[in-house]
């Protein structure tokens, strides 16, 4: 660690004409002065994160011209007539000046909470895309990592991330930088409208939230969805998706070209909110509709269970396939 100031030394001999010039500490922090040729004091500038010692040579903040030209000097100090010995001393305090004077007063900002999530997430190959909602910022991760542009929250299943602090007001953002007190917020959408906590920890231990999302997309839950077309493979009914409709079709004639199901008569079998890949713990009852040819819906629902609240999603798909096939194998169909 070197506690030389060469750059100040050469700044206080050659002054700095009517501008202020910058020095880099040692450990990264920032201040800038103004100083005449061969003067023993000077206009001194901190940089946030750089606090002034308690002593009489640094009593003469100027908090009022800090306030005139906030532009320029941002949320750090302007002290007046600082001895340069005591500038001196404070470089000395953090080590030294930097090895690299480059841009000086140019110190880097700390990433965001969204740079910081989205990079890690990169890592797994996972993309975050941003929203945001009333003055509060977020980051969405769809399970589908397939599929291009915003996840679709009201037809699939996603994770929502955040930093959240209570310390003044409840704050949900990713527009800063972590700070002590703050957590990670991980809630995990069901594409009904329905969210839970998937993981929630503190600011220093995103990792933890990090492996977490890559579990959820890699290795997600069983889905509403895969628990009927299990139930309805059991009496050799294949359910069909075009990728786009929340719900499965499934022909009338079981010889119907997989590409032509949706043009010929079927049925379609959605859950009461609708959707087919939400969580099975917020299942709220399957429903059936006759479409005919034309893709209209044939008279009113076939099959409904439920009255809007969670049922048992096993139990229901074993009822609705059941129900399905019988309906199947009716002579009249």
């Amino acid at each position: 660690m070197t506690t030389s100031t060469p750059r100040l030394d050469t700044l206080a001999a050659g002054g700095t004409s009517e501008v202020f010039d910058g020095i880099r500490l040692a450990d990264g922090h920032v201040l800038t002065l103004k100083v005449r040729p061969g003067a023993e004091e000077a206009e001194v500038f901190l940089f946030p994160g750089l606090t002034a010692p308690d002593t009489e040579a640094w009593e003469n903040e100027d908090q009022w011209e800090v306030w005139l030209t906030g532009g320029e000097f941002g949320d750090g100090s302007l002290y007046l007539d600082v001895p340069v010995e005591a500038v001196r001393e404070l470089i000395v305090q953090h080590g030294g000046e930097h090895e690299n004077q480059a841009a000086p007063y140019a110190p880097e900002k700390p990433e965001t909470a969204e740079t910081i999530a989205a990079n890690a997430l990169a890592e797994w190959g996972i993309t975050a895309h941003r929203d945001d909602d009333a003055g509060n910022t977020w980051l969405v991760v769809g399970r589908d990592q397939t599929r291009r542009g915003f996840p679709r929250m009201l037809a699939e299943p996603y994770v929502v991330l955040y930093l959240y602090s209570d310390t003044d007001g409840e704050e949900i953002t990713v527009d800063r930088a972590p700070a002590t007190g703050d957590e990670w917020a991980v809630l995990a959408g069901d594409g009904t409208g329905a969210e839970r906590e998937l993981i929630t920890r503190p600011a220093d231990r995103f990792a933890e939230c990090v492996e977490a999302i890559a579990d959820w997309v890699t290795d997600p839950l069983p889905t509403a969805g895969a628990v009927l077309r299990a139930a309805l493979a059991e009496h050799g009914i294949t359910a069909h998706t075009d990728g786009m409709s929340p719900s499965y079709a499934i022909a009338l004639d079981s010889a119907t070209p997989e590409r032509q199901v949706y043009e010929r008569p079927h049925l379609t079998v959605a859950d009461r909110a609708p959707s087919v890949d939400h969580d099975p713990a917020t299942h709220t009852g399957w429903t059936v509709w006759l479409h005919g040819a034309n893709g209209e819906p044939v008279g009113g629902d076939l099959y409904t269970a439920g009255n809007g609240e969670p049922i048992d999603c096993a139990t229901d798909s074993a009822k609705v396939a059941q129900f399905i096939a019988d309906w199947l194998g009716s002579p009249q169909h």
